[in-house]
């Protein structure tokens, strides 16, 4: 089947060859466990190509990453030719997500205004910490870090295209 990349979500990135049999290496970029156990197969492209599927032939998983052997990728120089290459899925196939969760594409360029309806600015970036993503806001005044905590994140309106924050007030030195 062919996909456009407007239909499809990355889950991960070839990192380089693993094993001399054409096996692969997959940073994820997915925090679903298991994500990769359970397909038959993955778009590969390097974000302006035409995607191709690669059936998979089996799933190693490791820490942080996993080991994947493609269909038709028979040895390291195959596999080396694959690497950097984004590794998707179709938006159809993206995983669930419990109440409260988003994922990180569905919120870069949402519109930031404060609990009145003023717009603050459009949400840049999200940075994954370990404790809480952190929230990049451009705003006319520059970049502003906001903690992705119900602190300062009131409402995620996906529809609305929207998300309601309160700025952090910095302490000024005396």
């Amino acid at each position: 089947m062919i996909m456009k990349l407007d239909e499809l979500v990355e889950i991960g990135q070839v990192a380089r060859p693993w094993g001399v049999k054409g096996e692969v290496k997959i940073r994820l970029t997915t925090d679903v466990p298991g994500r990769f156990d359970n397909l038959e197969g993955v778009y590969l492209h390097d974000g302006c190509s035409q995607p191709v599927f690669y059936s998979i032939m089996w799933v190693k998983n490791l820490k942080d990453a996993v080991a994947v052997k493609f269909e038709g990728i028979d040895s390291s120089e195959e596999a080396e030719n694959l690497r950097e290459m984004e590794v998707s899925v179709p938006e159809s196939e993206r995983a669930p997500l419990t109440e409260g969760e988003y994922y990180i594409y569905d919120l870069i360029d949402l519109d930031v205004v404060d609990q009145d309806g003023r717009r603050i600015g459009k949400l840049e970036k999200v940075y994954q910490g370990a404790a809480h993503d952190i929230f990049e806001v451009a705003t006319v005044e520059g970049p502003v870090m906001v903690p992705a905590v119900p602190e300062y994140v009131h409402e995620v309106d996906l529809v609305g295209r929207r998300i309601v924050l309160t700025l952090p007030v910095l302490e000024e030195d005396s």
